[in-house]
């Protein structure tokens, strides 16, 4: 049996997920043999004949590891530094090339950027990238600025086993807008969508805007969360109410058809 182990700079991983469920998470990992070594910072990586030797510190100094494989999953930085960007007035920012809402830099009007070298505030992800892309291309063919981005909620998922997926607002983020919101939490591990493949680790949160009734974020842990979480960005982007939603018939059995329980 493989023995699998995850390095994590943080305090806790995944910290744009909700914090309840990247406990659970973590305790179905455990229970899978994983072994998750926090505030551990991988130093150097040496390849020698079949092995590889980790040096990693920690809040208790420096350790080693050897292993068969290494994989980094720390994300990527975009190569801008190189382009010699302000030779043509390119201003750039901590993320990337400082864009307007049309996808065009704001010192060099010849210059558009997207995706993860554009400094727009907006999450790193393909699906954001190629939403980008397509203002910019759709600008670049105009000859004019027509089109802006105009960013619906945006969700997104980790492939975790099992899966976990999110959409808008986390509960502090949501205190700290001053946003008056019920909570609905519950684990599933026996509802039939987890029991009928096994999964005891699952769960939900969603917050709902005491107002309005509009789910302002959604949070899963489970079995077709991946799935489930689409269903939901689309609830939230044309304003639907958590009764509205409610009285969507779903096929059943679906994992969307959990979503009414959920809300």
């Amino acid at each position: 049996m493989s023995e699998v182990i995850i390095l994590e700079m943080g305090q806790r991983p995944l910290v744009n997920f909700d914090s309840d469920l990247v406990e659970l998470q973590m305790e179905r990992s455990k229970e899978l043999g994983i072994d998750i070594c926090l505030e551990s910072r991988v130093e150097k990586v040496i390849k020698m004949d079949d092995e590889f030797h980790v040096e990693f510190s920690t809040t208790q100094g420096t350790k080693n590891l050897i292993c068969d494989l290494v994989v980094h999953g720390a994300g990527r930085v975009p190569n801008i530094d190189t382009l010699n960007l302000e030779a043509i007035g390119v201003e750039t920012g901590r993320r990337g090339i400082k864009v307007n809402k049309f996808m065009r830099s704001t010192s060099n009007a010849a210059i558009f950027s997207a995706g993860d070298c554009a400094d727009t505030g907006a999450p790193n992800l393909t699906p954001v990238s190629a939403y980008e892309a397509r203002i910019a291309t759709k600008n670049l063919l105009a000859g004019e600025d027509k089109f802006a981005v105009d960013y619906p909620p945006i969700p997104s998922a980790v492939f975790t086993l099992p899966p976990m997926a999110s959409i808008g607002l986390l509960e502090e983020d949501a205190h700290q807008q001053g946003i008056e919101f019920d909570v609905k939490f519950g684990k599933t591990g026996d509802w039939y969508s987890s029991m009928r493949v096994g999964e005891r680790y699952s769960a939900y949160k969603v917050l709902i805007e005491k107002d309005s009734g509009r789910i302002v974020g959604a949070h899963l842990l489970g079995p077709g969360s991946e799935e489930q979480i689409n269903v939901l960005s689309i609830a939230m982007k044309v304003g639907m109410t958590a009764n509205q939603l409610k009285g969507v018939i779903f096929a059943y059995p679906s994992y969307a058809s959990d979503l009414g329980y959920m809300v």
